[in-house]
């Protein structure tokens, strides 16, 4: 079983996954794991004035990581930066059409504190509600799938990989194989998907769920036509 998933933190993780690896390896998975240091000094081509700059992150993630379809994104909350943290984060991709059906968790060492920090800013700042409460709409509507403290975090990724397993769709299969080989384009087909990468499509699919359903339909539908003629 081979696994792929996302950290995004502001410091190196490399101990981190060569642990996940080991405790997926364990479990008889193989987890390939990519890091994005968002919010660290050295990453500056998603900075400005040394500060995160979402356009930036947005377009890193589409030059970098589009390619690749994540079984597991996993945020640290703090990221290092007065205004960005791992929530607002995951908003700004899910305002800009990514990351709607990726597996999203989201780790800190101080958690409890840090959701009661939206509070107390608000007490203190009433004119922050605004922000906040975006903040923790996020959490409520992400759908984030667990929240994990820092301490042997690595150990909650793998078991949610694992987990993900048993909730395989054929959405989830084919947006991976689309993704396998995102430079081929369809022809002969549906005429709002002709012309398009399978790269493309498969963004679609992840971010457009009417369009999905749809596309995952004619697909299977087109497979069992197909399957009927050569058996003919």
């Amino acid at each position: 079983m081979e696994k792929i998933c996302l950290l995004i933190d502001d410091n190196r993780q490399d101990t981190n996954v060569e642990k996940i690896s080991r405790i997926g390896k364990a479990k008889r998975i193989t987890i390939k794991t990519e890091q994005f240091n968002v919010g660290n000094p050295e990453l500056t081509e998603v900075l400005t004035d040394g500060k995160i700059d979402i356009p930036k992150v947005i377009e890193y993630y589409k030059t970098n990581f589009k390619k690749f379809h994540f079984d597991l994104i996993a945020f640290d909350w703090d990221l290092n930066d007065e205004k960005i943290d791992g929530i607002e984060l995951i908003r700004q991709f899910r305002a800009n059409n990514f990351l709607k059906k990726t597996h999203i968790v989201l780790y800190s060492g101080e958690l409890p504190i840090k959701v009661q920090g939206y509070f107390e800013e608000y007490r203190k700042e009433p004119n922050t509600f605004k922000e906040n409460w975006a903040k923790i709409k996020t959490l409520i509507d992400a759908p984030i799938y667990g929240f994990f403290d820092r301490t042997n975090y690595e150990e909650k990724i793998v078991e949610e990989l694992f987990n993900t397993t048993k909730h395989i769709h054929i959405e989830h299969d084919l947006i991976k194989k689309l993704r396998e080989n995102s430079q081929l384009v369809f022809n002969n087909v549906n005429p709002q998907f002709e012309g398009k990468t399978f790269g493309e499509v498969a963004h679609i699919i992840e971010n457009d769920i009417s369009f999905g359903h749809q596309f995952t339909s004619e697909f299977i539908e087109q497979a069992i036509a197909l399957m009927f003629k050569l058996n003919s």
